[in-house]
């Protein structure tokens, strides 16, 4: 018998068994690789992406359904104790807005009660000035304009006999013996008087008229649109209602009479009735922008009044345009 050694056949055996070892091997690492892929699938990353989309689904901010609890987890674990932080953290978030919500809410409602408060006392102070300006402009016993309005409707009314040629015409009047009448029969019967006197000035005037009492027992009407001999018929009608008038006061009856000063600015059309250097004087008061011409109304027809008392009173004046370069201190200096 022969026994011949080849090493070749050991060297075949080895590497075979090596390779079915190493394949065997790699199969074990695949197969320990898949199941740890899988315990970390189901033991770590399910449960954080779960509660990820829990997260990103989840609105804290809707009150109006109840808070969803985070997906359940069964280990005791860092993933677990997230879900609770987070659960308890949307909470604290609904409890800050739902408080948030209640303030927005309260604030809408101060500023609307505001809001109404700032209106009502805007629509108070409104009346509250209307009345005051009422106040300040208003005679309060006769309940005529004062001396402050008619000045002011005077000087409208100069504007417009300057722009638009519409004549103006001015009455001063005064209760003749007013003092005497207060001294017999008191105050209070001048009062009443007084009162009288602005009824029939209402009674009798237009409705474009303007009334006004300047100050104690002076009363003046402003007459837009009129001429000096319509003022005149009207000084003569008001003269004689005043007259025949009288007034029921402590069982006496009161008469009382008044004089009557009366001035103006006529139209061009008016200006034919005067002398032509009276009408030059007109012309240049129109084009004067400094003259103080309301101021020259009421001294002409102040002194017309005065006339007509130093003549017997319980008469009618027309002021005496003649003396308009007497008023060279108010008027332009080529009059």
């Amino acid at each position: 018998m022969v026994i011949e050694l080849n090493p070749q056949v050991y060297v075949d055996a080895y590497m075979t068994r090596l390779s079915w070892s190493f394949l065997a091997t790699m199969v074990l690492a695949a197969v320990m690789a898949l199941g740890f892929a899988a315990m970390s699938y189901f033991v770590f990353s399910r449960p954080v992406i779960r509660l990820g989309n829990y997260i990103v689904n989840a609105d804290p901010t809707d009150d109006s359904r109840p808070l969803q609890m985070p997906p359940e987890h069964r280990h005791d674990d860092e993933v677990q104790l997230l879900g609770s932080v987070t659960v308890g953290l949307f909470g604290m978030i609904r409890k800050q807005i739902g408080e948030l919500r209640r303030a927005r809410d309260e604030l809408q409602n101060a500023n609307i009660t505001l809001e109404e408060r700032v209106a009502q006392r805007t629509e108070e102070l409104n009346s509250a000035m209307q009345k005051l300006e009422v106040l300040a402009s208003t005679d309060p016993l006769t309940g005529l304009p004062n001396r402050r309005a008619f000045l002011g409707r005077l000087e409208d009314a100069v504007a417009v006999w300057r722009r638009r040629d519409t004549p103006v015409s001015f009455i001063l009047l005064d209760i003749d013996r007013f003092k005497a009448l207060n001294d017999t029969y008191g105050h209070q019967a001048g009062d009443a008087v007084l009162v009288a006197l602005a009824e029939t000035l209402r009674t009798t005037l237009r409705s474009i008229d303007i009334p006004a009492r300047m100050g104690g027992e002076e009363f003046a009407v402003l007459l837009p649109g009129e001429e000096l001999q319509g003022a005149m018929i009207l000084a003569e009608r008001l003269r004689k209602g005043l007259e025949q008038n009288s007034v029921e006061y402590g069982g006496s009856k009161l008469s009382f009479t008044s004089s009557f000063g009366v001035s103006g600015l006529p139209s061009v059309k008016g200006l034919a009735e005067f002398d032509p250097d009276v009408a030059v004087q007109f012309d240049v008061l129109r084009n004067s922008e400094s003259s103080d011409i309301q101021g020259i109304l009421y001294s002409l027809a102040d002194r017309a009044l005065y006339d007509a008392k130093a003549t017997g009173r319980n008469r009618c004046k027309l002021a005496d345009f003649s003396t308009l370069s007497e008023f060279k201190d108010q008027l332009p200096s080529d009059i």
